[in-house]
């Protein structure tokens, strides 16, 4: 009897020495979660010991990140120097897409984004930013854990929260790829383009859950310390474009569903809610501000945090143990795969990566070779992960078709006016096929109703695998009115028609410069009605074309340069 006693009494004496684990939740909020670091900041040098941490949006960011082994000054300073612009895009950058491309733009400008899909169906994008750009930013972030797939194994256990698109439903992301799990967790509705994760079609996890505190009970947290960073939704806003309603309806749900979360919170738990009132969840700009904001919400709750914090011996232990960087394991790639779902051939794909096997995998260099495959916009994704099978490092590629893989339909418009009694229009619609076969063929056809009167269409062939070479056959049809002002008879029109083709051979030599030798073959008649003029005439030309454009914005250009070089042969023209 006095044995169990003696074994019940050092039992309760362990139990009393034990502290209790601290979860700590960071909620969504855009960049108002900047707040987040100066909170972290507190905590540390109250030396408040975090168990796990749970976050959506950019909660899972900063607290991925955190939980992974950065510090908040390398996060803070992240936050701050990033020209998060170059990220989080609504395009493609124009200076690293292919010639083929860029030469739209020429027609096209101010394009209409519809596309065609495998189905033949006219689909428009799925979110407005690019998914690619940003999520291979978090991924650069996140290497030093990649070889990590268990979050219950970073330095300190980790949670991040998305929503499942389809019915709405929270997913609590627990392994995989952190850079995955965190732009899944941040991908706002309408903004973001969703991510796939485990067959499940992942978006903003504020839409379900924006400060999860159950997900912190479920891990078996004693005390929670939760962060809300979350906007109100203003009751009264001139609802005037697509944002305005998108923006107010993803307020209206996290807030919601936040206010929800917070009646969870017990009267040991803390609370910290930063004063952001003027910063919105785009204002990138303003993190030192929204970042100082959190410290001073986190150093009024200070006496409650400190009812936790351990002494400076205790806190060197918990350092040692959760605080400790990671560092991923350098691999040596034994075999690459690729795991191609869009129409260009495999070798296409295996031309642009630069990792070669049995060197030491290079994680910065194929961020650069996918970004390179994605801004060829053949693809709604590229992504990679090492897979070990058979005591072999894989590399495994993987592509999935773009929104718009089959096809975009262009549309322009031009209004003139010389306001002396002359107005016209032109209207144009064009329909680019892509993926005419596995080369990445495409073909184009315009027309172009109005003053001018357009029909024209054109064949584009690569001719080897690295896309280097190329052919252009090409056809078209132009009718053109001019106003021809005379001093005896006044204003003449002027009709002019022609048809004619060619065959054109090119190199691509960069994604900017392109050189061009084609043969062209066109007749041509002119006629003013009044004069009884009619004249036609046949020719034959042989030109040789250089271009350059690596101009970040056809329209409206900040950077780079536009330039062509022309030379042209005229054969003897011949016949009427």
């Amino acid at each position: 009897m006095k044995f169990f006693l003696l074994f019940f009494l050092f039992v309760t004496m362990l139990l009393a020495n034990e502290r209790p684990k601290i979860a700590l939740v960071l909620s969504g909020g855009g960049a108002r979660g900047g707040a987040h670091v100066g909170v972290l900041k507190v905590l540390e040098q109250n030396r408040i010991p975090i168990d796990m941490m749970i976050g959506t949006s950019m909660g899972s960011f900063m607290g991925g990140l955190y939980a992974a082994g950065e510090s908040p000054e390398f996060i803070e300073k992240m936050l701050v120097t990033t020209a998060w612009k170059e990220y989080i895009r609504a395009d493609f950058d124009r200076q690293k897409v292919p010639m083929q491309r860029k030469l739209t733009d020429y027609t096209y400008q101010g394009k209409i984004g519809f596309g065609i899909n495998a189905d033949n169906d006219i689909v428009l994008p799925t979110g407005v930013l690019k998914r690619e750009p940003l999520l291979l930013k978090f991924d650069a972030l996140t290497e030093n854990i990649s070889d990590v797939k268990d979050f219950d194994k970073f330095p300190i256990p980790f949670r991040a929260v998305a929503t499942n698109i389809k019915n709405g439903e929270k997913v609590v992301l627990k392994s995989g790829s952190l850079a995955k799990a965190i732009y899944a967790s941040s991908a706002i509705p309408g903004g973001l383009q969703p991510i796939n994760i485990n067959g499940v079609e992942l978006i903003d996890g504020g839409v379900s859950d924006n400060i999860p505190i159950q997900v912190a009970k479920d891990m078996g947290a004693d005390i929670i310390i939760a962060v809300d960073v979350s906007e109100d939704f203003p009751e009264t806003v001139d609802v005037n474009s697509y944002f305005v309603v998108m923006g107010q309806l993803v307020d209206i749900l996290m807030r919601k569903n936040a206010n929800e979360s917070l009646k969870l919170l017990s009267s040991k738990d803390i609370l910290i809610t930063p004063e952001l009132e003027g910063y919105s969840g785009l204002d990138v700009e303003a993190y030192p501000e929204i970042i100082q904001a959190g410290y001073k919400a986190a150093l009024k709750q200070v006496r409650a945090l400190q009812k936790y914090s351990l002494n400076t011996q205790e806190y060197e232990k918990y350092r040692q143990k959760h605080r400790k960087q990671h560092v991923a394991q350098p691999l040596i790639i034994d075999k690459i795969e690729i795991e191609n779902h869009t129409y260009l051939a495999n070798e296409i794909i295996k031309k642009q990566i630069h990792q070669k096997v049995g060197t030491p995998f290079n994680a910065s260099m194929l961020r650069e070779d996918i970004l390179n495959l994605y801004h060829t916009m053949v693809f709604d994704g590229v992504s990679y992960k090492i897979v070990q099978k058979d005591g072999q490092n894989i590399l495994r590629i993987t592509t999935t078709p773009s929104w718009n893989n089959r096809g975009d339909l262009l549309f322009s418009l031009a209004l003139s006016d010389d306001f002396n009694g002359h107005s016209s229009y032109s209207l144009k619609v064009g329909y680019l096929m892509y993926g005419v076969n596995s080369l990445g063929a495409e073909w184009r056809t315009d027309v172009e109703v109005g003053k001018r009167q357009h029909y024209a269409t054109q064949f584009y062939q690569p001719l080897d695998e690295s896309q280097l070479f190329y052919m252009r056959p090409f056809l078209s049809y132009e009718k053109m009115t001019y106003i021809v002002p005379t001093p005896a008879l006044g204003n003449q029109e002027l009709q002019s028609r022609g048809y004619g083709g060619g065959f054109a051979f090119g190199a691509n030599i960069t994604r900017s410069f392109r050189a061009e030798m084609s043969f062209d073959a066109y007749r041509d008649t002119s006629t003013v009605a009044l004069l009884s003029y009619d004249q036609s005439f046949n020719a034959r030309q042989i030109k040789l074309k250089f271009l350059y454009d690596d101009l970040d914005n056809y329209n409206f250009p900040r950077k780079g340069l536009l330039a062509q070089l022309s030379v042209k042969k005229d054969a003897k023209a011949w016949g009427k």
